[in-house]
């Protein structure tokens, strides 16, 4: 279960909370009731692109664009990469410093998930 609750920000709460529950796979008793803040959601957001990817995307793609530049942004970058060797990364986001700060992150030379051909740049902004 997910919600959205975007004037939460004002309160300083989180916009979006989810909760998971597991349940036994022999009985249906549930096992596991997980509360999360979009974390969980954000990773299975980034693995689902990474699988589109893999099965949808020509196997000669080499630059992708992405839209957006925040937490999710971060874990699908990382995902795209991982998933296909792209030479670049192209960040399209509303505002400049949240596209530049994700450039930068993810240009770094300590990240394992950068771009794999060196001389083209990891990550440019549009």
């Amino acid at each position: 279960m997910a919600t959205g609750f975007y004037r939460n920000r004002a309160r300083g709460l989180p916009s979006a909370t989810a909760c998971f529950l597991l349940l036994d796979a022999d009985t249906g008793v549930p096992a596991v009731l997980l509360e999360e803040h979009g974390y969980l959601t954000d990773f299975r957001t980034a693995a689902a692109v990474a699988l589109t990817l893999k099965y949808l995307a020509p196997k000669d793609t080499h630059e992708a664009l992405l839209v957006g530049a925040g937490a999710l942004a971060r874990l699908t970058a990382r995902a795209m990469v991982a998933q296909m060797p792209l030479a670049r990364l192209t960040l399209w986001n509303r505002t400049r410093r949240a596209r530049r700060g994700l450039a930068r992150e993810l240009g770094k030379p300590s990240n394992p998930h950068r771009p794999r051909r060196s001389n083209q740049p990891s990550a440019t902004t549009g």
